[in-house]
């Protein structure tokens, strides 16, 4: 394979893409290499995230993103056997309230996993060579937003999704460390919430994990250190402090 077709990047870390790919509820329909040969004259709608904005309730985030979506949004954790934190928007699938006119909520964080969007980093072969993928249903022949300029060489919007999807890939990797930590110590459970709507009905949300507070507090000095070392336990404190979101998340979700 030709040096010059694709974008390579190193890393020891393995995390193999599947096409269709979804990520929380953010969808990729058709993962493709970057390739300079077949992209030369093509570019990405600029506003390729903002189409999958409005429909998102549910949005993957990393450790250190949690201090930062913790005052305006509810911070869970996957049901599943290896758990990642997830901030709800809405409790009714396929509505983002931040998402208001056509355009992000103003003075809002915008999460990493939107803002890398229609790009992902993929591995490709045993030693571990990471690539660049982009979702080509954005890909169009915007001259304002190509890939390559005409000596074949990255152009500056490329060059910034490669730094951005490699810091995302590390504050994914750094996160799951954490989440692992939590999970060995057994500090979650599993939790659904009722929601009344205005007729009376009570409505059950799907399952999701959260930080059992009793068990937290029973842990011992040695574990807390643990947890502190790790910057896990900062994560778990702005995972309380968010959940202080879930009635107003509730309310914007049924109008109430």
């Amino acid at each position: 394979m030709h040096e010059k077709q694709l974008i390579q990047l190193n890393t020891t870390r393995a995390n193999i893409m599947s096409n269709p790919f979804k990520y929380g509820d953010i969808a990729y329909q058709d993962l493709q290499l970057v390739n300079r040969q077949t992209m030369s004259q093509q570019g990405i709608n600029p506003t390729a995230w903002l189409d999958i904005a409005a429909a998102l309730q549910l949005i993957p985030i990393t450790a250190g993103e949690c201090k930062r979506v913790c005052s305006f949004l509810p911070i869970v954790f996957s049901p599943v056997d290896k758990p990642m934190p997830i901030a709800i928007t809405s409790f009714t699938p396929g509505k983002n309230p931040l998402f208001v006119d056509g355009q992000w909520q103003e003075h809002t964080y915008i999460p990493a996993a939107i803002r890398r969007y229609p790009f992902a980093l993929a591995d490709l072969d045993k030693e571990g060579k990471r690539l660049l993928y982009v979702d080509a249903k954005t890909l169009n022949a915007n001259n304002t937003s190509k890939l390559f300029d005409d000596k074949g060489e990255n152009t500056q919007l490329l060059e910034q999704a490669i730094k951005h999807c490699r810091n995302f890939d590390i504050e994914i990797h750094q996160t799951i460390d954490m989440v692992k930590l939590i999970d060995d110590i057994g500090l979650f459970k599993e939790t659904q919430l009722i929601i009344t709507t205005k007729d009376g009905t009570e409505k059950k949300t799907s399952p999701f994990k959260i930080i059992d507070i009793e068990k937290l507090n029973q842990l011992s000095d040695s574990d807390i250190v643990r947890l502190q070392k790790t910057q896990a336990l900062a994560m778990i404190y702005a995972h309380f402090i968010s959940m202080n979101q879930i009635e107003a998340i509730t309310r914007q979700s049924l109008h109430i």
